[in-house]
């Protein structure tokens, strides 16, 4: 069901660092889950263009130095990567990420999954999503913003995702 190598990827993308920030060879390719790789190379086809991996496998010891989770969290487990993304690029990913679930439960078919629909989804609707999700105080303060303006209506671009 899943492939054994990514269409939109290539393995070294996900190799960890270790504690010197070397890359280890091999180890995105050993330790990345299957499943998790083939929904972002759904993600990608959906995209149009290219994703760029700044984060995939990390072995316990460097997500110890570069993460809060300490020896373990998503990195570890090969379930996780972190994709560079901003702004309008930013906001298409989030969506493409929604319509790859979307497939996976059965309410889009395989040929939904291209450019074209993920262009008219992000044009449909909200246009701004603002995320508040820092705070002293568990959940107090947090928020998520959405709007439907357009670039004329806020002197902005539009569609936009951004964090406060």
């Amino acid at each position: 069901m899943y492939p054994m190598t990514p269409r939109h990827f290539n393995w070294s993308e996900f190799d960890s660092k270790d504690a010197q920030r070397q890359r280890i060879p091999g180890s995105g390719e050993r330790m990345m889950n299957r499943p998790f790789v083939s929904d972002l190379d759904l993600v990608r086809q959906l995209m149009g263009q290219p994703l760029t991996v700044t984060s995939g496998y990390r072995t316990p010891a460097y997500n110890r130095i570069v993460s809060s989770t300490g020896e373990a969290g998503p990195h570890t487990t090969g379930k996780a990567a972190d994709l560079a993304a901003a702004g309008q690029h930013a906001f298409r990913l989030v969506v493409a990420t929604v319509l790859v679930k979307a497939y996976r439960a059965g309410v889009l078919a395989e040929v939904d999954l291209t450019p074209a629909t993920l262009d008219r989804v992000v044009k449909a609707s909200f246009q701004g999503i603002g995320l508040q999700q820092a705070s002293k105080v568990p959940h107090a303060g947090r928020f998520v913003h959405l709007d439907t303006c357009t670039p004329s209506e806020t002197n902005g671009l539009r569609p936009w995702l951004w964090s406060y």
